[in-house]
């Protein structure tokens, strides 16, 4: 008898050491940081649409104006603004916040005003050019300017506004041999600038492969590869050939390659989350393009939950979590055991502050011990929670 007494004081000592442990300390969070928001194109007509995207880390709550509202970590989003608009996105969490805004002019009708465009040109055995002397109005885009060639529209590959010292490597879009060069103003379907004839037969170039650095940011729920840097304008996405450990997977970008475009690997289509390495190839040259990109976070760390227990003189039990260390835990990765045994915790979908766990319906009322675990890591996301049927 006295045995039986001494034993049942020790487990009801241990049980309430379990109850007043509560959970494990969560890990430090991610730093705070807008890292990209644009919005291109930057100038639009009304009726026409541009496109913002950013990236973001450390928020648990992200908002854009502009009837846009809240939106996730990193997201794209089309708008269509009927004047000119500056867009500012804000992210925050617990301890901070952080801004930041980008602007979408929008031109209140069709541009009936016809550039002036003078250009030096440049023929030798070498090199054929056209660089921008000077332009006017300063606002002129090259999306709005029609290259010809001999009478044949030709790709002048280059985009923004058009820039005092933008060059045209007319031998990359021509070839080589005797042509005529014009241009023509879209808007008004005029022609612009002086004609450029070109003598100069010269030899072929072969093409170079370009010099491109990119960001990584490698976390459990974000990979992403932020262009940094590109060695020149007029590289195109659609030459640009990305591998995931060897196998070819489409970048979703397209266009010319920019600083500031972001390739979201994340996602299911590209790479998702997990160990791989990434490397880029320029297909006119088959060459790699600067280093490869190596991924490490494997997406399946165990979150730490934290829950507020509830227990009521045998009328109802429950635990209702309190926090949750990361975005995205599901419920079905959440395995529920009451003294040891697997029960069905009801719950579905994301966990999220809220959500109430019904122990009584669950376990019934009395005296058992609960705990929960991360079934990808079979580790506990929580440190055990004692009911003991007071």
């Amino acid at each position: 008898m006295e045995k039986k007494y001494i034993l049942s004081i020790g487990l009801s000592m241990l049980l309430l050491t379990v109850l007043w442990s509560g959970c494990v300390e969560q890990p430090k969070e991610k730093p705070l940081d807008i890292l990209t928001f644009t919005v291109e194109p930057a100038r639009i007509n009304i009726g026409e649409t541009a496109v913002l995207s950013w990236v973001v880390t450390g928020a648990t709550s992200v908002v854009i104006d502009g009837g846009i509202g809240t939106v996730g970590l990193i997201g794209n989003q089309t708008v269509t603004p009927i004047e000119t608009v500056t867009y500012t996105i804000k992210a925050e969490n617990a301890t901070s916040n952080t801004t930041a805004t980008t602007t979408l002019t929008v031109i209140n009708g069709p541009v009936t005003t016809t550039p002036v465009l003078i250009f030096t040109q440049i023929d030798t055995a070498s090199i054929n050019t056209l660089t921008v002397e000077s332009i006017t109005p300063t606002d002129t885009l090259w999306a709005d300017i029609e290259l010809l060639v001999n009478g044949t529209e030709h790709d002048h590959m280059k985009s923004g506004t058009v820039t005092d010292g933008d060059v045209l490597n007319i031998t990359s879009i021509a070839g080589t041999g005797a042509y005529t060069i014009t241009f023509k103003y879209t808007p008004t379907n005029t022609t612009i600038a002086d004609s450029y004839v070109f003598t100069t037969a010269t030899t072929p170039q072969q093409p170079s492969t370009p010099t491109i650095t990119f960001t990584k940011i490698d976390t459990d729920s974000i990979n992403t590869l932020t262009v940094s840097s590109v060695s020149r304008a007029d590289v195109l996405w659609s030459n640009i050939s990305l591998r995931v450990d060897g196998i070819s997977k489409t970048h979703g970008q397209s266009g010319f390659v920019s600083i500031g475009n972001v390739i979201n690997l994340s996602s299911s289509s590209i790479a998702g989350t997990g160990a791989y390495t990434i490397t880029f190839y320029y297909t006119p040259t088959s060459a790699q393009l600067g280093s490869s990109y190596t991924f490490t976070a494997t997406g399946q760390s165990t979150p730490t939950i934290n829950f507020t227990q509830t227990e009521a003189s045998f009328t109802i039990n429950t635990l209702t979590v309190q926090s949750v260390s990361r975005a995205g835990v599901n419920w079905s990765d959440i395995e529920l055991r009451v003294n040891g045994e697997v029960r069905n915790h009801n719950e579905t979908g994301v966990v999220t502050v809220g959500n109430v766990i019904n122990m009584t319906q669950i376990a019934g009322t009395g005296s058992y011990l609960v705990t929960l675990t991360f079934k990808p890591t079979n580790e506990p996301v929580c440190t055990g929670f004692a009911f003991l049927g007071l």
